[in-house]
């Protein structure tokens, strides 16, 4: 039996650098997120979709992760 669950992702808890958004998301990406009023809250968004799509798709057996450190882009 697979559950379903929420995955929330604080503001303050992701870095607010370049170098943490190149790693993980492509240049659409990107691109998308240079358009938003608040970045910082977009990111975070965007990395809690991310990342909950990356841990079903592991559960699922889609893909396998690297690892916490590896990046999702």
């Amino acid at each position: 039996s697979r559950g379903i669950g929420v995955d929330v992702q604080l503001v303050s808890e992701l870095p607010d650098s370049d170098d943490f958004a190149c790693r993980n998301f492509s240049p659409t990406e990107l691109a998308h997120l240079a358009t938003r009023p608040d970045r910082r809250a977009s990111i975070a968004g965007m990395w809690a979709a991310k990342e909950a799509a990356f841990k079903a798709a592991c559960q699922a057996g889609i893909v396998q992760g690297r690892g916490a450190g590896a990046p999702l882009r």
